[in-house]
């Protein structure tokens, strides 16, 4: 028994939230590829379940007691913009785009596939130094951004497209479609929130759901 606490332990220590994210957006991309009847999402979903049930501490049928390690705590949100990226939802990309995406996750190094299942948001503030942030809603506007950008860039290959855009603008629309829906018309939002109109939920209601069939009774 002291055996087994022992290698449980070393698993959720050692566990590379990062890899197991980009070994999941590969083998997504290709189970839709090869199967021909295959649901992406539902099948995330499931194993998110199942790893979340298995690593997390909770009381049985309570979703308020729900917390999960430490070591795992970034994996969920990973996998909730897995399901929303282009090598999954394939809506609104040709099938060159759709075969691009994939095939540059399959050759990208660990660090450079996670940022493209989730971008990367930098916060900038007069007062402190550029931190990262939420993929949500929010803007502010500084030359320095534009700089970052561009420093960043140089050294990627093959170069990403930079799309530079301000609020309300038509450009909006592709760091929208990125977003955390967490304020759109489905929700109550107050004055001076921008809204985001698409139909998918948002990271917290995506995290209530998954917790509640992770502690669900058998």
């Amino acid at each position: 028994m002291d055996r087994k606490f022992c290698c449980f332990r070393e698993l959720i220590q050692g566990f590379d939230q990062e890899t197991a994210a980009v070994v999941m957006a590969r083998l997504t991309s290709y189970k839709m590829e090869t199967e021909e009847i295959f649901d992406a999402t539902r099948w995330l979903d499931r194993n998110l379940i199942r790893l979340c049930s298995r690593f997390g501490d909770y009381r049985k049928d309570d979703p308020s007691s729900y917390s999960l390690n430490p070591s795992f705590s970034l994996f969920p949100q990973f996998m909730f913009n897995l399901r929303r990226s282009p090598f999954v939802q394939v809506f609104n990309n040709s099938p060159d785009e759709t075969a691009y995406f994939r095939m540059m996750l399959n050759r990208k190094s660990i660090t450079n596939a996670t940022v493209m299942i989730q971008p990367s948001l930098i916060s900038y503030s007069f007062n402190s130094l550029p931190s990262p942030a939420l993929l949500d809603a929010f803007a502010q506007l500084l030359q320095a951004p534009h700089e970052d950008a561009e420093l960043i860039i140089r050294d990627r290959f093959p170069v990403p497209r930079l799309v530079v855009c301000d609020q309300h603008g038509s450009q909006a629309r592709f760091l929208l479609a990125k977003l955390n829906p967490s304020s759109s018309y489905n929700t109550e939002v107050g004055s001076g929130v921008d809204v985001i109109f698409t139909d998918d939920v948002s990271l917290q209601v995506f995290f209530e759901h998954i917790q509640r069939l992770e502690v669900q009774s058998s």
